[in-house]
């Protein structure tokens, strides 16, 4: 079966079906948290990638819609750098660009439990206006490997773009 790498909400997904993704490579490791500043956090997931590429197995790496060479964050400059990395390594490798990803867990940097979190403690979270996401629930990124493992799609995908409202939309 497939490699996971990682622990986390979407390796834990993943490893209930490892099977479905033949002899391939799962990053689902790394660094998840946008505002990280700490340079160890992107080394280590920078290794991880070279040790998946080092298999020689089809990589599968959860990337970020946001990811762009100019971007004014660390976060979204080093997540293009690696799906660059990983799709010119080989035509077999796939990226994958979600929303925001919830189901059960207790990372507080996803925005849905960061929401949650701050209701329990019958705290106000802050909103601002004309911002708007689109979620992903967790059991469904198994299908997302397996469905372009199956269908030979290859390279970068955006599984669902933030789509612009205006209000009233």
């Amino acid at each position: 079966g497939a490699l996971v790498f990682g622990r986390g909400l979407i390796a834990q997904q993943l490893l209930r079906s490892s099977k479905r993704f033949g002899r391939s490579a799962i990053i689902a490791a790394g660094v998840s948290d946008s505002s990280e500043l700490r340079a160890g956090t992107y080394l280590r997931e920078h290794m991880l990638i070279t040790k998946a590429l080092r298999l020689k197995r089809p990589v599968f790496y959860f990337g970020s819609i946001g990811a762009a060479p100019l971007a004014p964050s660390r976060y979204y400059r080093h997540k293009f750098r690696a799906e660059k990395r990983i799709a010119k390594a080989s035509r077999s490798n796939r990226v994958f660009c979600l929303p925001q990803v919830f189901g059960p867990a207790g990372n507080q940097h996803t925005l849905v439990n960061f929401f949650f979190s701050k209701l329990q403690k019958n705290e106000r979270p802050t909103l601002q206006e004309n911002v708007f996401r689109v979620l992903i629930p967790v059991h469904l990124i198994s299908t997302l490997p397996s469905a372009s493992f199956h269908s030979g799609l290859c390279g970068r995908m955006s599984v669902v773009h933030n789509v612009p409202l205006t209000p009233g939309q």
